[in-house]
C-alpha cells in the first residue's frame, strides 16, 4: 500500500516540476530532491511492508514513510491551486508578463513553499536514517544478493559431481584439449568460452578441466561471478596452489597472500580456470601472479562477454558456444530424463 502511495506522489511531484517550471525558479532544486528520495524509497518499502508485520519499528517506519509522501502530496495540490488562482488574475496581463515575471506575491508564496519543502527534507533525513538502524533492505539488491548465491551454489554441485552430459560439443571440446595440450606452445596462453548464460560453458570447462589437470604442477579452479572480491579471489587461489587453511588465510594481507602466491607458482607449470568472468578486471587483479615461465602453462576463462576474452588474450580467438540443434536437445534430453528415472527405480528398489 505505502509503494502504491509513494509511485503516485513521485508522479505528482515530477508532473508538477515541469508543470510550475517558470513559479519554481528558486526552489526547483528541493523540490527535486524530494522527487529523488521519494523514489529512492520505493526500492526499501516493499521488503519493510514484507516484515512490518512482525516489527512494530518497521511498522512505524512505514507508516512514516506514506506520512511524508501524504505531506509532499498536500504541499504540490497546495501550491497548485495558489498558481491557478495567480493565473486567474493575471489573465488581462499579456504571455510575458504572466510566465515571466516574479510578483512580490509570488515571492512570498514562493519563500513560504521552500521552508515547507526545507521541513519534509528534514524529515526524509530521519526516515533514511531509522532505515538504517532497522535493517530494512533494498529487496531487489536482496533478491539479486540470493540470485547470485543460489548459482555459486550450483556451479560448487556442477564442479564437484561426475562429468555431466555433453552433447553437441565434441568439436569444441576437442579444440580446448588440442589448445591445452600442445607441447609445441611453450608460452603461456589464455583461451575463453564464451556464449551466453545456459549453454554450457561451465560444464565443458569442467570436462576439459579434469582430462587435462594431471598435466600441470597446479591445477586450480576459482568460481568468479558478477559479485567478487579481489582479496577472496587471492585468497582461494593461494588456498589451492598452497592447501593452507581457511583461518590461516584469512589473516593474512592481500600483499602477504601475493608475495606466497608467488613464491609457490613461479616457475610451475600450471592451469587456471576462471569461471564465470563478468568484467576485465579479474583478469588485472590475477594476471600479475600468473608468471610465463615458457612452459606450457595455460589460463581457460568462462564469460558471456567476448570483451573480457579479449582483454586476456587478443591473439586467441575464442570459443564461442553455439545453441544445439533440435536433435541434439533432445539427446540431452533424454539422457537427463532416463537418468532421473533411472534413480527413481533404484530409490524405489532400495527402500
Amino acid at each position: 500500500m505505502a509503494e502504491a502511495v509513494l509511485s503516485y506522489v513521485v508522479k505528482r511531484v515530477g508532473d508538477f516540476l515541469i508543470d510550475e517550471a517558470v513559479f519554481l525558479y528558486e526552489v526547483k532544486d528541493q523540490v527535486e530532491w524530494v522527487k529523488d528520495e521519494l523514489r529512492a524509497m520505493e526500492c526499501f518499502v516493499k521488503d519493510a511492508d514484507a516484515r512490518s508485520k512482525g516489527d512494530e519499528r518497521v511498522k512505524n517506519w512505514v507508516r512514516d514513510v506514506r506520512e511524508i509522501a501524504n505531506r509532499a502530496e498536500d504541499l504540490v495540490d497546495s501550491f497548485v491551486l495558489d498558481a491557478q488562482r495567480r493565473r486567474r488574475r493575471r489573465k488581462g496581463f499579456t504571455r510575458i508578463t504572466v510566465c515571466c515575471l516574479p510578483f512580490p506575491c509570488n515571492l512570498v508564496v514562493v519563500h513560504q513553499f521552500g521552508k515547507e519543502v526545507e521541513t519534509i527534507k528534514a524529515k526524509i533525513h530521519e526516515i533514511n536514517e531509522r532505515r538504517n538502524t532497522y535493517g530494512i533492505q533494498n529487496l531487489d539488491t536482496e533478491v539479486r544478493r540470493q540470485a547470485d548465491e543460489t548459482v555459486r551454489e550450483w556451479r560448487r554441485v556442477v564442479l564437484q559431481a561426475a562429468d555431466a552430459d555433453l552433447v553437441g560439443m565434441g568439436e569444441e571440446k576437442n579444440r580446448l584439449l588440442s589448445h591445452l595440450l600442445d607441447e609445441s606452445r611453450k608460452k603461456r596462453s589464455v583461451i575463453s568460452i564464451v556464449g551466453m548464460g545456459g549453454l554450457g560453458k561451465t560444464t565443458l570447462a569442467k570436462r576439459v578441466f579434469n582430462q587435462t589437470r594431471n598435466n600441470f604442477s597446479h591445477s586450480v579452479w576459482i568460481v568468479v561471478s558478477q559479485k567478487y572480491s579481489a582479496e577472496d579471489l587471492l585468497r582461494e587461489f593461494l588456498r589451492q596452489v598452497t592447501g593452507l587453511a581457511v583461518k590461516e588465510l584469512e589473516q593474512m594481507t592481500r600483499a602477504e597472500c601475493e608475495e606466497k602466491l608467488n613464491q609457490n607458482i613461479q616457475g610451475k607449470k600450471y592451469l587456471i580456470v576462471m569461471d564465470d568472468v563478468w568484467d576485465k578486471d579479474v583478469w588485472r587483479i590475477l594476471s600479475p601472479h600468473l608468471p610465463d615461465a615458457e612452459n606450457g602453462s595455460r589460463v581457460l576463462i568462462t564469460t558471456r562477454d567476448v570483451d573480457v576474452a579479449r582483454a586476456a588474450d587478443s591473439t586467441t580467438p575464442p570459443c564461442d558456444l553455439r545453441f544445439l540443434t533440435e536433435e541434439e536437445s533432445w539427446e540431452l534430453l533424454s539422457k537427463k530424463a532416463f537418468r532421473i528415472r533411472r534413480i527413481s527405480k533404484q530409490s524405489v528398489r532400495n527402500s
